[in-house]
């Protein structure tokens, strides 16, 4: 999806200065793929952090500066809610999970 958005922005005549790839690290890879096939360098002319922060942001070029919550936490509250719902309670609200950002060199 990354790379396809990359290349559908450029088509429409916007070239981005920064990327946030909310679907995770495998987004953020494509749009990384995009940019370096465009000659744009990252993160001197176009930053880029991935919203997940998994094992595959270190294996890139330069490396993902991500946002990351951690999965336990992440996992707890969805159950908890699924439990919520089962139990015939109200509607769950949202709930806010902490992140961290993760330094990297993308950004």
């Amino acid at each position: 999806h990354g790379a396809a958005a990359v290349a559908d922005s450029y088509a429409d005549g916007f070239g981005p200065d920064a990327i946030f790839a909310a679907e995770g690290d495998l987004s953020a890879i494509g749009a990384l793929h995009e940019l370096h096939r465009r000659g744009r360098k990252v993160p001197e002319e176009v930053g880029l952090i991935s919203g997940e922060g998994s094992s595959y942001s270190c294996t890139t070029e330069p490396k993902l500066s991500s946002i990351y919550a951690p999965y336990d936490l992440r996992a707890a509250g969805a159950v908890d809610m699924l439990v919520e719902i089962l139990d015939g309670g109200p509607r769950p609200k949202n709930r806010l999970i902490p992140m961290t950002f993760q330094e990297g060199e993308s950004f």
